[in-house]
């Protein structure tokens, strides 16, 4: 019996397109892949990341507020694979902690899940008061970060083990301004905060690199298992 095979595409949903994650069963005499069916149109699924071994999916929910909230952060979600249907059950969904979680791969030994953040530079402005009475303001910016998660036994995303927050400028400096999306012709503004694009796996043990969006700016980043420490 010839071996099923499916695909799954992530729908970031980047207007007009719609959200949620495409199911397609691939034949392999023609290269044809066949739609089946497209799940969770609530979620802009940007990235997935597959576990082979344990027929697992994971995604992200690339969105800046949690439900019922402005602002908030975005959500990380688990799915167990039918290897007969390719069908998707959702076996529990974390939030991210920041908005905008953009990317997410596993560790080598499968045990860890480590997200990125896009987040976007909007700010607030705060009115301070000084210890000695008088005021002043300051401005804020969201953080953004690579979260480590654990993984459970039956493949779902477990508490967070540690986060490694990444510096951007706040808004200082010549280029903060100038930075435009070559497709989009988006401001990014990607000096104002370091807006994480990709987090992968690196070929030794225990490393990742994330990079940010619109620079080729790679930051090598280290874990002890032991410790499960960023």
């Amino acid at each position: 019996m010839t071996e099923k095979i499916y695909a799954y595409v992530g729908n970031w949903g980047f207007a007009p397109a719609p959200k949620g994650i495409s199911i397609f069963q691939f034949n392999q005499e023609t290269g044809a892949m066949a739609l089946i069916e497209t799940i969770r149109y609530d979620i802009a699924a940007g990235q997935l990341c597959l576990d082979a071994k344990n027929r697992i999916l994971y995604a992200v929910n690339e969105c800046g507020e949690r439900r019922g909230e402005i602002g908030g952060g975005g959500y990380l979600l688990a799915f167990r694979i039918n290897p007969e249907t390719g069908g998707l059950t959702l076996i529990n969904e974390k939030e991210s902690l920041l908005p905008e979680p953009s990317y997410l791969c596993l560790d080598k030994s499968g045990k860890y899940l480590l997200t990125c953040h896009c987040a976007d530079p909007w700010h607030v402005t705060k009115i301070k008061k000084n210890e000695d009475g008088t005021f002043q303001n300051e401005v804020l910016f969201d953080d953004t970060a690579i979260v480590m998660f654990r993984i459970r036994e039956d493949g779902g995303i477990g508490d967070v083990c540690d986060v490694a927050i990444t510096p951007g400028t706040g808004g200082n400096g010549p280029n903060s301004r100038k930075n435009v999306d070559p497709v989009t012709n988006h401001i990014q503004l990607v000096q104002v905060i370091s807006r994480l694009h990709a987090v992968v796996q690196a070929r030794a043990e225990g490393c990742s690199w994330p990079a940010t969006r619109g620079w080729i700016n790679w930051m090598p980043l280290s874990w002890t298992r032991i410790r499960r420490k960023l």
